[in-house]
């Protein structure tokens, strides 16, 4: 499914329309897994397991197309030197967050303290969105 979205950017060179369809269908399967994880409905295994499985496309489709664009942004740059950095960068937070996360929600967590942790983060995320665009 990523080569439909890889071709249609290489023809078009247009990233912004692409990847805020993905990141919405991306946001929304994961609030869907978390919900079908947090109110456990009848048969909610398959149901969590279809989501997963959707939620993977959708992100193996977005994952090219983010190192393509960060990579076009980044143009004098060689690309093996900017997909380099931003590897490094991003297993760099990733390494923090794996440790924050925990000592966030605590040793054994609740339900609740784990979708208040997750809704933060995306509260978070949504509002540095919402402030780079400002910045632009």
């Amino acid at each position: 499914l990523a080569l439909p979205f890889a071709a249609w950017v290489d023809r078009r060179r247009e990233y912004q329309a692409p990847l805020a369809g993905l990141f919405i269908a991306c946001t929304l399967l994961y609030n869907a897994f978390t919900s079908v994880l947090l109110f456990q409905p009848p048969g909610f295994t398959e149901v969590a397991f279809a989501l997963y499985a959707v939620l993977g496309v959708a992100q193996s489709c977005v994952l090219p197309l983010m190192l393509e664009y960060a990579v076009e942004l980044t143009y004098p740059l060689d690309e093996s030197l900017a997909t380099l950095v931003l590897t490094w960068a991003a297993n760099t937070v990733t390494v923090p967050l794996m440790f924050a996360v925990p000592a966030i929600i605590g040793d054994s967590p609740s339900v609740g303290a784990s979708v208040v942790a997750l809704y933060s983060l995306a509260c978070v995320c949504f509002a540095d969105a919402v402030w780079k665009d400002d910045q632009q």
